[in-house]
């Protein structure tokens, strides 16, 4: 009752919920309803005898999720205390993720918490053929659901929202309101009381209630799937492999699954196999996950239709991105808009669960929403799809050779003469520091090799420039098989398009991963061709770096003169080319040829300036990789100390770029030091750990090194067994890659073990094999080791003489190389002139 402004007056207003028999008021506001108390009684009575239990039945098929169950669970029976301060859970996912299941699953599970009931309400808002739940409509159900009768409905939504408030005042009521549309149509819903619970699913994500627990469902793990999908299609087939192959179709998606499952069950003669060719083959994988009326592309197209126009275009483009994970400037570079514009629209895509964010500003799209998206786009115009992904590819080519700029030991003079800029967003990422360059090619370098495969064929002389920019880096990073895997259908598309000089630069890049990974042969091939379409169209950096990489592929295979000539034609090539890193490299090359034929003098001095070069153009990285060549050729001559002083300088300015190819190639030379010092457990440690980085770049020359020094470690170790396993392996690995040094350093350890077993002829037809590679590669070191065993092996078994004659061979080299190796065999052939020969 209030007084009005004209004196004597009274004027009585009412508004809300009145209860009683008698009311007296001048002005009734809307929204009014007058009732009798006796049903508040009847209500309070129902509600305490009678728990209102709405809840849907649970799935006996609901698998997995049990980590978020439990933290649902915990957290729903800690309401109020901290960290949970709030009684309100929000269950969000993309769609067809089991949101609706896994909130039934846990409100069964937390059924027995709550004795005055477990309500569930469908809010309807992404269901087919309905509109969503109006709020006012919602608390109808409700407040009906606790007793109030139509007589006795407020009218507006206010009035509801206070009833409903009021009548869960002090009540340990569990609600689930299932498919909310928004925060708006969910707020006047929530009870007022810190006794109850409210589980909320949605598609998106709510942040416009502020004390709101998030839970986010994924998709299922492999396992997961694969038992979801045996329990709904009562499948007992034993195929696992069809199985897995099945589930990833399906994205690991639960909608997916169940339809799929379904359509099997129904279909018995229908094998696993069968099932993954059948959604194989199709062009439109989403039409075989169905089922009746209802289809996994059906749930996104609800989700797509609640998108505002330009988010819908967003999402279309993405549908063309060929990459994994996006950000905000690829994604402005396939749209076309502005760069800050397109951020907030894929936040508004992340709110909706059409994509997840990886990273902050970085977003990703489950594979079977991707494919949808893609399929939008059939119904755009083809030019625009075609100049979106021309934009995208002119945006990562900008940015990977901004970004290949800033590394260390970047060659400014390249192959390629630059291509003018295409259209690029109005921002671009920050690429002025060699780690924030290092950082968006880690994070890009898989996007980039997908969209080359995809414009390859029509954009042959920008997906090469693109392959060239990133491969430094790839290479650094020991990506060495998506490396290989970009040259070669940069190549397969530039040879039928573009001129000898494209040709020769992919050529040469190929040749280069395939020398990378072990094909040596294949390598050679490549190069060879490269070289000779360079001096064809007279490009001198062609032609040098082609030598360079031609040199190492020789050099593997065991043809050191040539590789000897290739890098010294490499490296006067760069001197006149004023190329300093160029030049540094060959030179090192060179140097570790030498060491391989033994000419450990002249191996120093051209590593010492290959040091000095390496210093004068910057090149840390240039430096410590000279190092360890001389720090082998310390350990070879004997000097262990300095080697290892000398190594230990590399390793640390190895450990600054963090490559690691270098890293594991310093741990070889630190492990061989190891070795020879009889510190054979570091010895093994180092070359496990080089072992384990060979495998994971591919390096198939690394990993068959590996074998060999730890098969020499077990062999002084007395593992005879695993001694000849591991050296066996070493062996294949190197007749594979054709390196035939490689192949003699093997034979000559199995030699020594069959020696040590006393298997004297054995050992000696080893040695031999040896012996005759060594003399067709010229590697003195090794030819000079297969001399002494079998010259060793001729005196064991009697032949003095015989032996003598190979023993002196192998003196005259050591003495050649000046190695000590040479003191102790000299002693040997003086103390045989107290033996009788024969």
């Amino acid at each position: 009752m209030t007084h009005s402004g004209d004196v004597g007056r009274v004027r009585n207003e009412v508004s809300g919920v009145i209860e009683g028999l008698v009311v007296q008021a001048g002005v009734i506001h809307g929204g009014v309803h007058i009732h009798q108390p006796v049903p508040e009684n009847a209500w309070r009575s129902r509600l305490i005898m009678t728990p209102i239990l709405s809840m849907p039945r649970d799935s006996v098929a609901f698998t997995g999720r049990q980590e978020e169950l439990q933290d649902l669970i915990d957290s729903a029976t800690s309401v109020g205390s901290a960290p949970v301060r709030s009684g309100l859970f929000a269950v969000d996912g993309m769609p067809g993720v089991g949101k609706t299941a896994f909130a039934i699953h846990a409100a069964h599970m937390l059924a027995d918490r709550f004795p005055d009931g477990q309500i569930f309400l469908p809010l309807h808002g992404h269901t087919p053929g309905q509109r969503p739940v109006d709020p006012a409509a919602a608390l109808a159900s409700l407040l009906a659901a606790t007793g109030v009768d139509a007589s006795a409905m407020p009218v507006g939504l206010d009035d509801r929202a206070a009833l409903w408030r009021h009548r869960m005042t002090g009540r340990i009521v569990l609600l689930l309101l299932d498919d909310a549309l928004s925060h708006e149509q969910l707020r006047p819903l929530l009870p007022g009381s810190d006794k109850c619970v409210v589980l909320i699913t949605s598609r998106r994500r709510l942040e416009g209630i502020d004390d709101l627990n998030p839970i986010s469902l994924g998709v299922l793990t492999q396992g997961q799937a694969a038992t979801l999908f045996s329990r709904l299609s009562r499948s007992r087939e034993d195929d696992p492999d069809a199985l897995a192959e099945l589930m990833e179709l399906c994205g690991y998606l639960p909608l997916a699954i169940r339809l799929l499952a379904g359509r099997r069950r129904h279909h018995p003669s229908w094998t696993l196999r069968y099932l993954v060719t059948k959604v194989a083959r199709t062009k439109d994988r989403l039409s075989e996950l169905r089922a009746e009326n209802l289809a996994v592309a059906s749930a996104f197209q609800l989700s797509y239709d609640d998108l505002a126009p330009e988010q819908q275009q967003l999402f279309r483009s993405l549908g063309l991105h060929p990459g994994t994970d996006i950000d905000s400037y690829a994604a402005a570079a396939l749209d076309g808009g502005p760069v800050d514009t397109t951020a907030d629209r894929l936040d508004a895509l992340y709110t909706d669960n059409l994509v997840d964010e990886l990273l902050p500003g970085r977003y990703h799209c489950h594979d079977l929403i991707r494919e949808y998206a893609r399929a939008l786009t059939r119904d755009d115009p083809a030019e625009d799809n075609d100049l979106a992904l021309d934009r995208l590819l002119g945006y990562y080519l900008h940015c990977a050779t901004s970004a290949g700029s800033q590394l260390p030991d970047h060659r400014a003079d390249k192959a390629l003469p630059p291509l003018p800029t295409g259209h690029l967003p109005d921002r671009l990422p920050d690429l002025e520091t060699a780690d924030s360059a290092r950082g968006w090619l880690d994070s890009e370098h898989v996007n980039i090799s997908a969209c080359l495969s995809r414009v390859a064929p029509n954009q042959p002389v920008r997906s090469l420039y693109l392959a060239d920019a990133v491969q430094p880096h790839l290479e650094f990073r020991g990506h060495w098989a998506l490396a290989f895997a970009m040259q070669h259908t940069a190549l397969d598309a530039i040879r039928s398009t573009s001129g000898k000089r494209e040709i020769g630069v992919a050529l040469t890049n190929l040749g280069r991963m395939q020398r990378r990974t072990g094909h040596h042969r294949e390598a050679e091939q490549s190069l060879t061709e490269a070289l000779a379409i360079h001096v064809q169209v007279g490009d001198e950096l062609g032609q040098a770096n082609a030598l360079a990489n031609l040199g190492t592929a020789r050099a593997r295979l065991g043809n050191y003169t040539e590789a000897a000539d290739n890098f010294t034609r490499a490296k006067e090539l760069y001197e006149r080319l004023g190329d300093q890193l160029g030049r540094a490299t060959a030179l090192k090359d060179l140097g570790e040829v030498q060491i391989l034929v033994g000419d450990y003098d002249t191996a120093t001095e051209t590593l010492t300036l290959a040091h000095a070069t390496n210093i004068a153009a910057g090149s840390r990285r240039g430096e410590a990789n000279v190092l360890i060549g001389l720090g082998r050729i310390q350990y070879l001559t004997g000097d262990h100390s300095k080697a290892t002083e000398t190594l230990n300088r590399a390793y640390a300015l190895h450990s600054e770029s963090g490559g690691r190819l270098d890293e594991a190639n310093t741990l070889v030379a630190l492990g061989r030091v190891h070795y020879l010092t009889s510190e054979y457990r570091l010895a093994e440690e180092a070359f496990t750990t080089a072992h384990e980085i060979y495998t994971d770049l591919g390096h198939r020359h690394g990993q068959a090194a590996m074998y060999k020094n730890l098969g020499r470690v077990r062999r002084v170790i007395g593992d005879v067994s695993a001694a000849v396993t591991l050296l066996t392996r070493a062996h294949d690995l190197h007749v594979e890659t054709g390196d035939r040094n490689g192949q003699a350093e093997v034979l000559n350890d199995l030699g020594q073990l069959e020696k040590d077993r006393g298997h004297l002829p054995e050992a000696t037809d080893l040695y031999g094999q040896a012996l005759k590679l060594t003399l067709e590669t010229g590697s003195l070191p090794q030819q000079a080791i297969a001399l002494e065993e079998i010259g060793r092996c001729r005196v064991d078994s009697g032949h003095v003489s015989e032996g003598a004659g190979h023993l002196r061979e192998a003196l005259g080299l050591y003495r050649q190389l000046g190695l000590p190796e040479a003191t102790s065999l000299a002693a040997f052939l003086d103390s045989l002139s107290t033996r009788p020969h024969r």
